[in-house]
């Protein structure tokens, strides 16, 4: 007798186990569904006359609740938090007993992130439960589609937020009154909204915290105020995300024998200025990249300041170089258009050039200019009339350059191409009917990649611009509106609330070798 009151202790004692250790199950394909809502053992989704404490939730398999007080949101707000609970496959959520809810509102349970199977952490998304406390549920909505600002790519799982507030503050310190997150095309659809005036934004909300608070966050803003009318439909919103024009800093930082070189975190806006206290450091800034030589013997320092940074950074002594040893300079494009300019670099900065002695093979290759480059010391740019169809060599004498350590270079012969000029297509755009004067950006891509720029102010509405010695292949055209002027574009700017500066997508017909195509731009 007792032993078979053991042997049935045992059994139950391993069946309790069992059931209390849920483990997902090994082998066979990745689970990749979420768990799913079962409406029929829940709560009824869409009540009116609310008057539970409790709502439930059946899924249809176990499941986790990750982060509850970060990821569910309840619109209206309630005084007290909310009170949760798992039993089973449900979950419970509890109003604390001193909550009173409003009278005649309509609520919105959003469970956001918070809902992942045991096994992969599949999420259950856009689960919302909707209630009212009154006779009826609000039914006005706002649509719309997110997109990048730059690339007008749509942007899935993203964040919009809908706030009773008009002051862009309170998109930088607490959380929306409204929110949902865009699909995989980057539409939204805000709905069960009350009459009333209401801002828009999104966000790239890399913290979760459902609120703007970091630099690497993209946002997006509505220009007005929204007003929801009863009976009246709004229009679809499309909200362009972009980076804001955080505080200049250097973003990385290279410190080698003999230099430094800086690349900061975006274009300064204002003036670079360099300072250093000896003659010998050399200090060159372009676009976003500083770069200092130091040619003394000992370790010298360099400042940079621009708009409200200001810093000072270190260069190392140049390693011991025997000025009696030679050195060799590159060709860093070795296949060539009639008007490229051919472009040599040279490891350290060059301080004396004979230009006398850079010449060709070819009498057809004529070269016109011989010159340092201002942005970048190491650089010796050679412009001229290339002939197409044939290869040619640049010839360097031996001890014609010279770097700022003393080495001279040795004897080079390098080869050079220029294709034919019927294996490039030609491509002239038929600026049609753009309102003047306007100052564009025209970039012609292809697999992403820039493959040739022009900027210029359009005075007249009607204007042919060509591109030629392209190679043959599939293009698209970026127009970008430079709308204050400075070269480059803006994304932007939510304190000041100014948009990003707009940009504009063409797809272009193919290009064929030794064809000139026309396409016709409209803005």
């Amino acid at each position: 007798m007792n032993a078979k009151c053991l042997l049935l202790a045992g059994f139950f004692i391993c069946l309790w186990a069992a059931c209390a250790n849920i483990q997902g199950i090994s082998g066979g394909p990745d689970d990749l569904t979420p768990p799913k809502w079962l409406p029929a053992g829940s709560s009824l989704n869409q009540q009116t006359e609310f008057k539970d404490r409790e709502i439930k939730f059946l899924f249809d398999e176990w499941f986790r609740l990750d982060n509850p007080n970060t990821h569910i949101q309840i619109a209206p707000s309630t005084e007290y938090p909310l009170i949760y609970k798992i039993q089973g496959k449900s979950l419970l959520i509890k109003f604390d007993e001193r909550e009173n809810l409003k009278n005649n509102t309509t609520y919105i349970l959003q469970l956001g992130a918070a809902i992942k199977d045991i096994t992969k952490g599949n999420v259950a998304e856009n689960m919302q439960f909707v209630f009212s406390t009154g006779s009826f549920i609000d039914s006005l909505k706002i649509t719309g589609t997110v997109i990048d600002a730059f690339t007008g790519e749509p942007q899935k799982q993203t964040l919009v937020c809908l706030y009773l507030e008009s002051a862009d503050s309170i998109f930088k310190t607490r959380k929306p009154y409204y929110y949902v997150i865009t699909n995989g095309s980057g539409q939204f659809e805000l709905k069960h909204l009350s009459p009333g005036s209401f801002t828009l934004y999104a966000l790239t909300d890399k913290n979760n915290n459902f609120y703007f608070d970091q630099a690497s966050e993209s946002v997006a803003f509505h220009d007005h105020t929204i007003q929801l009318i009863p009976n009246q439909l709004q229009a679809p919103i499309s909200l362009k995300m972009s980076l804001q024009k955080y505080a200049l800093n250097v973003k990385e930082k290279n410190i080698k024998s003999g230099y430094t070189s800086l690349v900061l975190n975006r274009k300064p806006i204002e003036k670079v200025n360099l300072y250093s206290n000896s003659d010998s450091v050399k200090l060159f800034h372009f676009q976003d990249s500083i770069i200092a030589w130091n040619f003394s013997s000992k370790p010298q320092e360099f400042r940079i300041q621009s708009e409200n940074f200001m810093d000072t950074f270190p260069v190392k002594v140049q390693q011991v170089i025997n000025p009696d040893s030679s050195f060799k300079v590159k060709l860093t494009n070795v296949s060539i258009v009639p008007t490229d300019t051919l472009i040599l670099r040279s490891e350290y900065p060059i301080c004396k050039m004979l230009r006398q002695h850079i010449s060709t093979d070819d009498s057809t290759a004529i070269i016109e200019t011989i010159q340092l480059s201002e942005k970048d010391p190491r650089i010796i740019k050679v412009s001229g009339k290339w002939p197409p169809g044939k290869q040619f060599n640049c010839i360097l004498g031996a001890d014609i350059i010279t770097n700022c350590f003393g080495q001279m270079n040795a004897a080079d012969t390098l080869q050079v191409f220029c294709p034919p000029l019927n294996s490039y297509s030609s491509l002239m755009l038929e600026l049609d009917s753009i309102a003047t004067p306007i100052n564009l950006t025209l970039q012609l891509l292809t697999n992403n990649k820039l493959v040739a720029e022009r900027s210029l102010l359009l005075l007249t509405p009607n204007t042919n611009l060509i591109f030629k010695y392209l190679p043959s292949g599939s293009y698209r055209l970026r127009v970008i509106h430079d709308l204050n002027q400075n070269g480059q574009w803006d994304g932007s700017d939510l304190q000041n609330k100014m948009q990003a500066e707009p940009v504009y997508y063409f797809n272009l017909p193919e290009l064929r070798a030794d064809w000139e195509v026309k396409a016709k731009i409209k803005l």
